[in-house]
């Protein structure tokens, strides 16, 4: 589920202007501040642009919260961040899959939120790597 707020949160950490966004995301400002403010519901296309633009993963703009290890490493003051949550995307789960997730312990969540710092690290350093 998108919500505004949570542009606008990322926005301000990075010291970004509303038109600065509009300009790196293609859209004009009006329409920014329209998503802001949740007055329009944008498509998954238009919340990627957005996303590209703020240079962050489009899962701090959408879906269910969840404490996640790129908002403390870039110093952002979003504490809750979003991961994907579309249902025609959760649709395709086979029950199998589900019925994996469902009955993860502690242990289980550990492990995935482990390996998903590493891999966001791994791609940080690869962006860093191939903006030189």
């Amino acid at each position: 589920m998108y919500e505004g707020d949570n542009i606008r949160k990322v926005r301000k950490a990075k010291n970004i202007s509303g038109k600065q966004l509009a300009d790196l995301a293609g859209y004009a400002p009006s329409y920014i501040s329209e998503l802001e403010h949740d007055r329009i519901n944008p498509s998954i296309d238009t919340l990627e642009n957005v996303a590209n633009a703020l240079n962050v993963p489009m899962s701090l703009l959408v879906g269910e919260n969840l404490h996640y290890p790129y908002v403390e490493s870039k110093g952002l003051k979003v504490a809750d961040c979003k991961l994907p949550y579309y249902k025609d995307t959760f649709k395709q789960f086979s029950d199998q899959w589900l019925y994996i997730i469902q009955n993860w312990d502690e242990e289980d969540v550990i492990e995935a939120m482990i390996y998903l710092r590493s891999k966001n690290e791994a791609i940080e350093l690869r962006k860093k790597k191939n903006s030189k």
